[in-house]
């Protein structure tokens, strides 16, 4: 996937691992305490939680970055996330205007963030909101750069 800075893991014992596709940037992905949040969430085992950092996300340029988090269970129990770091404009991009895929087998679905050709009642509108519940980013054109 275009747009991913970093990849990294952290395990409920504190063992953090990371890989950064750039070679001038430091983990930053361990730092915070997001953490602690997502391990302690209580959305759906199979969830991606999606989230942006507050003061990036009050960039002029816009050029902040989306973190995803993945919790990992062993014996039903939290036992490390799993995650990367994206740029926003791919997060958009890939996340909120190109088409969900269905199973081809399955049944019909229209789970898409794509608008393309609909009026303002048919489809999902979809937005990324910072931890504060702002809009940050949107599959809306103005919600676009």
């Amino acid at each position: 996937m275009e747009g991913i800075k970093e990849l990294f893991v952290r395990t409920f014992w504190g063992l953090t691992r990371s890989h950064s596709v750039s070679q001038d940037k430091f983990g930053s992905t361990s730092q915070g305490n997001f953490f602690g949040r997502v391990l302690g969430s209580q959305t759906p085992n199979t969830s991606i939680i999606y989230t942006t950092p507050y003061l990036a996300a009050k960039s002029d340029l816009n050029t902040s970055s989306v973190f995803a988090y993945k919790r990992i269970f062993g014996n039903q129990r939290p036992v490390a996330v799993l995650g990367y770091e994206m740029d926003m404009e791919s997060f958009v991009t890939d996340q909120l205007v190109k088409n969900t895929q269905c199973l081809t087998n399955g049944p019909e679905c229209d789970i898409s963030c794509d608008r393309s050709g609909k009026n303002s009642h048919e489809g999902l509108y979809c937005y990324l909101l910072d931890e504060n519940g702002f809009v940050v980013a949107g599959n809306e054109e103005k919600f676009r750069w």
